[in-house]
């Protein structure tokens, strides 16, 4: 997986998501109204999904796989290799970078959100609680799983299409992803919990090693909290999640070497834990707005 691409792909889009998606959706409600959520059903040949990022939200929820299905997934940095099963689950917020790779035929419905539409759910339903989804891999839920065969069975349906019945679905399956995959039910779960992450720590701790790969888990590890907690509290003081401060730490420090035209940039990218010279071109251009060999050439 080692193609990015440089912008959001907007998967509300049927045109637009099949830059990656490798085959048509066989159903989608690309021509119905169902309010900031776009539905489709795949049926997916072994592939890949390059590494992007997403405009949505995205559910993708697993229906027809073969016993021996084995999954790639990346979340943000972190990467499972696991086996698929129907009934499978995978939350992807909006702007998470994310990729995949299987190697059998399977089927999925994927269910795209709006941002904004789920944010403002989250608002009304938390007492106006600031909200944010988090990632999940695979893993079974029954109740997703069948709000999603809910949705795939109106969309097959030849009947006149009951608006009522569509709207109730999407608003139990938000006020459910709000309850059981947001940090507000993580901020439920711990809210008695006296841990306080200590920030100067960890921050001193990631410039201290941003030449190696820090995980989350390493990171809460330090602050003894779980990783989830630790994400939560970690945005809600610096602003941004530990992967995207890590990301930007790198790419500051990458500036600082630019400087020493002794450094090639493939250097620097393996100094600074890139996998390679265009992972480091990527996420300095999408960060900074321009190229490192152009950063270098002209400041």
């Amino acid at each position: 997986m080692n193609m990015h691409l440089p912008n959001g792909v907007n998967f509300a889009k049927e045109n637009e998501n099949r830059r990656i998606l490798q085959n048509q959706s066989l159903i989608s409600s690309n021509y119905t109204e169902w309010n900031g959520v776009y539905c489709e059903y795949r049926k997916s040949v072994p592939g890949e999904v390059p590494q992007h990022f997403s405009q949505q939200h995205l559910i993708i929820i697993n229906t027809e796989v073969d016993g021996e299905t084995q999954y790639e997934q990346r979340l943000g940095d972190q990467v499972k290799y696991e086996q698929l099963r129907e009934g499978d689950v995978i939350i992807v917020p909006a702007n998470v970078e994310n990729g995949a790779r299987w190697y059998a035929e399977h089927c999925y419905i994927l269910l795209s959100i709006d941002a904004n539409l789920f944010q403002s759910s989250a608002l009304r339903l938390m007492n106006s609680r600031e909200s944010y989804l988090i990632p999940h891999f695979a893993k079974p839920d029954s109740f997703l799983y069948g709000i999603g065969l809910a949705l795939k069975q109106e969309l097959e349906s030849m009947k006149e299409v009951n608006q009522l019945y569509i709207d109730t679905l999407i608003e139990t399956m938000i006020a459910y992803l709000i309850k059981n995959y947001t940090t507000c039910s993580e901020y439920v779960r711990h809210c008695g919990n006296p841990s306080k992450i200590k920030v100067r720590k960890i921050i001193d701790y990631i410039n201290d090693n941003l030449c190696e790969d820090i995980s989350l888990a390493e990171l809460a590890g330090l602050a003894n909290v779980t990783p989830n907690y630790f994400s939560t509290m970690f945005k809600k003081t610096v602003g941004i999640s530990p992967h995207q401060y890590i990301l930007r730490c790198k790419i500051s420090r990458a500036k600082q070497l630019l400087n020493n035209h002794d450094l090639s940039i493939a250097r620097i990218a393996q100094d600074l834990g890139f996998s390679h010279h265009s992972h480091l071109t990527y996420h300095f251009k999408r960060l900074v707005g321009i190229t490192p060999k152009y950063f270098r050439d002209n400041f």
